[in-house]
Protein backbone atom coordinates (compact mmCIF):
# COMPACT_ATOMS: atom_id res chain seq x y z
CA UNK A 1 0.00 0.00 0.00
CA UNK A 2 1.33 3.45 -1.16
CA UNK A 3 0.46 6.33 0.82
CA UNK A 4 0.54 10.29 -0.29
CA UNK A 5 -0.05 13.70 0.64
CA UNK A 6 -2.57 16.37 -0.63
CA UNK A 7 -0.76 19.47 -2.34
CA UNK A 8 -3.86 21.28 -0.30
CA UNK A 9 -6.57 20.87 2.02
CA UNK A 10 -9.67 19.62 0.35
CA UNK A 11 -11.97 21.85 2.66
CA UNK A 12 -10.36 25.05 2.14
CA UNK A 13 -13.03 27.26 1.06
CA UNK A 14 -16.33 24.79 2.53
CA UNK A 15 -18.36 26.94 4.14
CA UNK A 16 -19.68 26.26 7.63
CA UNK A 17 -22.17 24.36 8.38
CA UNK A 18 -26.05 25.83 8.93
CA UNK A 19 -26.68 24.94 12.35
CA UNK A 20 -30.35 26.19 12.23
CA UNK A 21 -32.66 24.19 13.51
CA UNK A 22 -35.21 22.56 10.81
CA UNK A 23 -37.86 21.63 13.76
CA UNK A 24 -38.85 25.15 15.92
CA UNK A 25 -40.11 23.74 19.26
CA UNK A 26 -42.23 25.48 21.51
CA UNK A 27 -42.20 25.16 25.52
CA UNK A 28 -45.18 24.48 27.21
CA UNK A 29 -46.72 26.81 29.69
CA UNK A 30 -47.06 25.56 33.10
CA UNK A 31 -51.19 25.52 32.51
CA UNK A 32 -50.49 23.19 29.35
CA UNK A 33 -48.37 21.21 31.37
CA UNK A 34 -50.70 21.08 34.51
CA UNK A 35 -53.40 19.90 31.47
CA UNK A 36 -51.98 17.01 30.45
CA UNK A 37 -50.24 15.32 33.55
CA UNK A 38 -54.16 15.39 34.33
CA UNK A 39 -55.06 13.81 31.10
CA UNK A 40 -52.57 10.93 31.02
CA UNK A 41 -52.12 7.63 32.86
CA UNK A 42 -50.46 7.08 35.83
CA UNK A 43 -47.56 5.13 33.80
CA UNK A 44 -47.08 7.85 31.42
CA UNK A 45 -47.93 10.86 34.02
CA UNK A 46 -44.25 9.75 35.82
CA UNK A 47 -42.78 9.50 32.78
CA UNK A 48 -43.62 13.13 31.48
CA UNK A 49 -43.14 14.67 34.98
CA UNK A 50 -39.90 12.77 34.63
CA UNK A 51 -39.26 14.64 31.66
CA UNK A 52 -40.41 17.69 32.63
CA UNK A 53 -38.23 18.32 35.81
CA UNK A 54 -34.71 16.36 34.60
CA UNK A 55 -34.81 17.64 31.03
CA UNK A 56 -33.29 14.08 29.88
CA UNK A 57 -33.91 12.54 26.68
CA UNK A 58 -36.38 9.86 25.31
CA UNK A 59 -33.19 7.32 25.00
CA UNK A 60 -31.81 8.55 28.41
CA UNK A 61 -35.15 8.03 30.12
CA UNK A 62 -35.35 4.50 28.69
CA UNK A 63 -31.95 3.36 29.89
CA UNK A 64 -32.49 4.59 33.59
CA UNK A 65 -32.63 1.85 36.03
CA UNK A 66 -33.40 1.94 40.00
CA UNK A 67 -29.69 1.29 40.48
CA UNK A 68 -29.34 4.79 38.75
CA UNK A 69 -30.87 6.13 41.77
CA UNK A 70 -29.08 8.24 44.05
CA UNK A 71 -30.79 8.73 47.03
CA UNK A 72 -28.12 10.33 49.12
CA UNK A 73 -27.55 13.27 46.31
CA UNK A 74 -31.25 13.42 45.38
CA UNK A 75 -30.85 12.37 41.77
CA UNK A 76 -29.85 10.21 38.89
CA UNK A 77 -26.44 9.12 37.78
CA UNK A 78 -26.04 9.30 33.97
CA UNK A 79 -24.05 6.40 32.47
CA UNK A 80 -21.58 7.48 29.73
CA UNK A 81 -22.41 4.80 27.47
CA UNK A 82 -26.09 6.42 27.04
CA UNK A 83 -25.80 10.22 27.36
CA UNK A 84 -25.22 11.93 24.29
CA UNK A 85 -22.70 14.05 24.65
CA UNK A 86 -20.96 10.25 26.46
CA UNK A 87 -20.01 12.06 29.35
CA UNK A 88 -21.10 10.34 32.67
CA UNK A 89 -23.17 12.92 35.24
CA UNK A 90 -25.49 13.73 37.56
CA UNK A 91 -29.35 15.00 37.50
CA UNK A 92 -30.82 16.35 40.36
CA UNK A 93 -34.33 16.19 41.13
CA UNK A 94 -36.90 16.73 43.31
CA UNK A 95 -37.22 14.69 46.49
CA UNK A 96 -41.07 13.72 46.31
CA UNK A 97 -40.49 12.58 42.32
CA UNK A 98 -37.20 10.46 44.04
CA UNK A 99 -40.31 8.58 45.84
CA UNK A 100 -42.40 8.17 43.61
CA UNK A 101 -39.87 6.49 41.12
CA UNK A 102 -38.19 4.22 43.46
CA UNK A 103 -41.91 3.20 44.70
CA UNK A 104 -43.42 2.38 40.87
CA UNK A 105 -39.95 0.67 39.84
CA UNK A 106 -40.14 -1.36 43.12
CA UNK A 107 -43.58 -2.39 42.22
CA UNK A 108 -42.60 -3.66 38.82
CA UNK A 109 -44.94 -2.38 36.72
CA UNK A 110 -42.45 -1.06 34.20
CA UNK A 111 -41.04 -4.10 33.51
CA UNK A 112 -44.60 -5.68 32.81
CA UNK A 113 -45.59 -3.07 30.75
CA UNK A 114 -42.17 -3.36 28.38
CA UNK A 115 -43.34 -7.10 27.70
CA UNK A 116 -46.85 -6.58 27.06
CA UNK A 117 -45.73 -4.28 24.50
CA UNK A 118 -42.38 -6.31 23.03
CA UNK A 119 -44.96 -9.25 22.76
CA UNK A 120 -47.50 -7.22 20.74
CA UNK A 121 -44.35 -5.75 18.39
CA UNK A 122 -41.86 -8.07 18.49
CA UNK A 123 -41.46 -11.26 20.60
CA UNK A 124 -37.87 -11.42 20.10
CA UNK A 125 -37.17 -8.05 22.42
CA UNK A 126 -36.01 -8.79 25.96
CA UNK A 127 -37.51 -6.57 28.38
CA UNK A 128 -34.92 -4.69 30.05
CA UNK A 129 -34.07 -5.15 33.87
CA UNK A 130 -35.53 -3.25 36.71
CA UNK A 131 -36.44 -0.52 34.67
CA UNK A 132 -37.35 2.88 36.40
CA UNK A 133 -39.69 3.94 33.94
CA UNK A 134 -41.23 2.79 30.47
CA UNK A 135 -40.85 4.55 27.73
CA UNK A 136 -43.09 3.74 24.87
CA UNK A 137 -40.88 2.70 21.54
CA UNK A 138 -42.12 5.71 19.75
CA UNK A 139 -42.98 8.23 22.62
CA UNK A 140 -43.90 11.48 19.90
CA UNK A 141 -46.42 9.07 18.85
CA UNK A 142 -47.66 8.22 22.20
CA UNK A 143 -47.47 12.02 23.40
CA UNK A 144 -49.90 13.13 20.77
CA UNK A 145 -52.90 10.56 21.84
CA UNK A 146 -52.37 12.68 25.50
CA UNK A 147 -52.33 16.13 23.94
CA UNK A 148 -55.91 15.34 22.14
CA UNK A 149 -56.71 13.96 25.38
CA UNK A 150 -55.78 17.07 27.22
CA UNK A 151 -57.14 19.20 24.58
CA UNK A 152 -54.04 21.01 23.68
CA UNK A 153 -52.93 21.56 20.21
CA UNK A 154 -49.91 20.00 19.06
CA UNK A 155 -48.60 23.30 16.78
CA UNK A 156 -49.25 27.15 16.94
CA UNK A 157 -47.21 29.97 15.64
CA UNK A 158 -44.71 29.37 18.13
CA UNK A 159 -43.84 25.92 16.88
CA UNK A 160 -45.20 22.09 17.56
CA UNK A 161 -45.16 19.81 20.43
CA UNK A 162 -43.40 16.41 20.64
CA UNK A 163 -41.46 14.48 23.48
CA UNK A 164 -38.38 16.78 23.02
CA UNK A 165 -40.32 19.50 23.76
CA UNK A 166 -40.40 18.42 27.01
CA UNK A 167 -36.71 19.23 27.42
CA UNK A 168 -37.09 22.50 26.01
CA UNK A 169 -40.05 23.12 28.52
CA UNK A 170 -37.89 22.34 31.31
CA UNK A 171 -35.15 24.67 30.11
CA UNK A 172 -36.95 27.55 30.44
CA UNK A 173 -38.72 26.68 33.34
CA UNK A 174 -35.11 26.73 34.43
CA UNK A 175 -34.20 30.00 32.70
CA UNK A 176 -37.45 31.85 33.97
CA UNK A 177 -36.95 30.50 37.77
CA UNK A 178 -34.74 33.08 38.68
CA UNK A 179 -32.92 30.69 40.75
CA UNK A 180 -29.81 30.20 38.74
CA UNK A 181 -26.79 31.45 36.78
CA UNK A 182 -26.39 31.20 33.36
CA UNK A 183 -23.36 28.69 33.83
CA UNK A 184 -26.21 26.92 36.03
CA UNK A 185 -28.80 26.52 33.55
CA UNK A 186 -26.10 25.30 30.83
CA UNK A 187 -25.04 22.62 33.57
CA UNK A 188 -28.59 21.87 34.14
CA UNK A 189 -29.32 21.62 30.32
CA UNK A 190 -25.98 19.30 30.07
CA UNK A 191 -25.13 21.77 27.08
CA UNK A 192 -21.36 21.81 25.93
CA UNK A 193 -22.03 25.66 25.36
CA UNK A 194 -24.40 28.09 26.66
CA UNK A 195 -25.24 29.42 23.41
CA UNK A 196 -27.03 26.25 22.45
CA UNK A 197 -28.63 26.63 25.85
CA UNK A 198 -29.63 30.55 25.67
CA UNK A 199 -30.34 30.49 22.05
CA UNK A 200 -31.64 27.48 20.80
CA UNK A 201 -33.75 25.99 23.38
CA UNK A 202 -34.45 29.78 25.27
CA UNK A 203 -36.99 31.55 24.75
CA UNK A 204 -39.50 34.11 25.39
CA UNK A 205 -43.24 34.56 26.23
CA UNK A 206 -45.38 37.31 25.61
CA UNK A 207 -47.09 37.49 28.98
CA UNK A 208 -43.81 37.74 30.93
CA UNK A 209 -42.22 40.61 28.42
CA UNK A 210 -45.59 42.41 29.08
CA UNK A 211 -45.18 42.02 32.64
CA UNK A 212 -41.09 43.28 32.55
CA UNK A 213 -42.45 46.44 30.84
CA UNK A 214 -45.02 47.23 33.49
CA UNK A 215 -42.19 46.78 36.18
CA UNK A 216 -40.42 48.95 34.36
CA UNK A 217 -43.10 51.57 33.79
CA UNK A 218 -44.06 51.38 37.00
CA UNK A 219 -40.54 52.67 38.12
CA UNK A 220 -40.30 55.63 35.73
CA UNK A 221 -43.94 56.78 35.92
CA UNK A 222 -43.37 56.79 39.56
CA UNK A 223 -41.21 59.47 39.40
CA UNK A 224 -43.16 61.62 38.04
CA UNK A 225 -46.30 61.22 40.27
CA UNK A 226 -46.36 64.59 42.16
CA UNK A 227 -50.31 66.24 42.16
CA UNK A 228 -51.06 68.66 39.76
CA UNK A 229 -51.57 71.26 42.93
CA UNK A 230 -48.17 70.94 43.13
CA UNK A 231 -47.15 71.34 39.64
CA UNK A 232 -48.85 74.61 39.87
CA UNK A 233 -47.04 75.67 42.52
CA UNK A 234 -43.60 75.09 41.27
CA UNK A 235 -44.44 76.64 38.04
CA UNK A 236 -43.21 75.68 34.43
CA UNK A 237 -39.67 76.84 32.80
CA UNK A 238 -39.28 80.46 32.60
CA UNK A 239 -42.98 80.79 34.40
CA UNK A 240 -44.30 81.25 37.93
CA UNK A 241 -47.21 80.16 39.61
CA UNK A 242 -49.34 80.74 42.72
CA UNK A 243 -51.12 78.50 45.51
CA UNK A 244 -54.56 78.16 44.97
CA UNK A 245 -56.32 80.67 46.80
CA UNK A 246 -59.60 79.02 47.63
CA UNK A 247 -61.00 80.10 50.42
CA UNK A 248 -60.14 77.65 53.95
CA UNK A 249 -57.85 75.65 51.62
CA UNK A 250 -54.55 74.08 53.43
CA UNK A 251 -51.97 75.91 51.61
CA UNK A 252 -54.35 79.02 52.58
CA UNK A 253 -54.98 78.23 55.95
CA UNK A 254 -50.83 77.16 56.39
CA UNK A 255 -48.78 79.89 54.43
CA UNK A 256 -50.76 82.69 53.76
CA UNK A 257 -52.85 83.63 50.69
CA UNK A 258 -52.03 82.39 47.50
CA UNK A 259 -50.59 85.46 46.20
CA UNK A 260 -47.02 84.76 47.08
CA UNK A 261 -45.10 82.98 44.02
CA UNK A 262 -42.92 80.00 44.73
CA UNK A 263 -39.34 80.38 42.93
CA UNK A 264 -38.65 77.72 39.75
CA UNK A 265 -35.93 76.10 40.50
CA UNK A 266 -34.29 73.97 37.84
CA UNK A 267 -32.99 71.14 39.78
CA UNK A 268 -36.19 69.84 39.73
CA UNK A 269 -36.35 68.39 36.60
CA UNK A 270 -32.85 67.16 37.33
CA UNK A 271 -33.82 64.79 39.70
CA UNK A 272 -36.42 63.82 41.99
CA UNK A 273 -36.14 66.74 44.42
CA UNK A 274 -39.42 69.02 45.63
CA UNK A 275 -38.10 73.04 46.54
CA UNK A 276 -39.83 75.30 48.56
CA UNK A 277 -38.77 78.68 49.53
CA UNK A 278 -39.94 80.55 52.53
CA UNK A 279 -38.75 84.45 53.02
CA UNK A 280 -39.08 86.78 55.94
CA UNK A 281 -41.13 86.03 59.23
CA UNK A 282 -43.05 83.33 57.40
CA UNK A 283 -39.81 81.03 57.30
CA UNK A 284 -39.36 80.08 60.75
CA UNK A 285 -43.36 79.40 61.02
CA UNK A 286 -43.19 77.10 57.69
CA UNK A 287 -40.30 75.12 58.66
CA UNK A 288 -42.00 74.34 61.92
CA UNK A 289 -45.12 73.46 59.76
CA UNK A 290 -42.90 71.39 57.73
CA UNK A 291 -41.28 69.24 60.45
CA UNK A 292 -45.08 68.46 61.43
CA UNK A 293 -46.56 66.90 58.11
CA UNK A 294 -43.22 65.27 56.53
CA UNK A 295 -42.32 62.14 57.47
CA UNK A 296 -39.35 60.93 58.24
CA UNK A 297 -38.17 64.33 59.78
CA UNK A 298 -36.07 66.23 57.90
CA UNK A 299 -33.32 68.95 58.56
CA UNK A 300 -33.48 72.26 57.38
CA UNK A 301 -30.45 74.33 56.53
CA UNK A 302 -31.61 78.21 56.59
CA UNK A 303 -29.94 80.78 54.49
CA UNK A 304 -28.91 84.33 54.62
CA UNK A 305 -32.68 85.70 53.13
CA UNK A 306 -34.33 82.57 51.73
CA UNK A 307 -34.92 79.58 53.57
CA UNK A 308 -34.36 76.25 51.59
CA UNK A 309 -35.93 72.55 52.07
CA UNK A 310 -35.12 69.66 49.79
CA UNK A 311 -37.82 66.96 50.21
CA UNK A 312 -36.55 63.50 49.05
CA UNK A 313 -38.79 60.86 47.72
CA UNK A 314 -42.01 60.01 49.57
CA UNK A 315 -41.26 63.21 51.94
CA UNK A 316 -41.98 64.94 48.64
CA UNK A 317 -44.89 62.92 47.52
CA UNK A 318 -46.24 63.87 51.29
CA UNK A 319 -45.48 66.93 50.84
CA UNK A 320 -47.67 67.40 47.51
CA UNK A 321 -50.55 66.37 49.35
CA UNK A 322 -50.76 69.27 51.24
CA UNK A 323 -50.26 71.68 48.81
Amino acid sequence: MQRGFLSEAPLNGLAPFDTTPMTIRRAMPLEEIGALLRAAPESRRLLYETAFVSGLRANELRNLTINHLDDERCGLRLDATWTKNRKPGFQPLPRALMMSLQTFALSGEPRKSYEKNYRRENPKLIAPRNPLLHVPSNPARTLDRDLKTAGIPKKNPKGKLDFHACRVAYINLVLESGLATPKEVQELARHSILDLTMNVYGQTRDERLSATVEGIGDVVLSQNCVSDVYRQAVGAEHETAQLPTNEGSCAARQYGSGGRTRTYDQVINSHPLCQLSYSGTKYKSAVKDLKKIVWPPISVKPSTSIGVVFLEGVAARRMAQFL
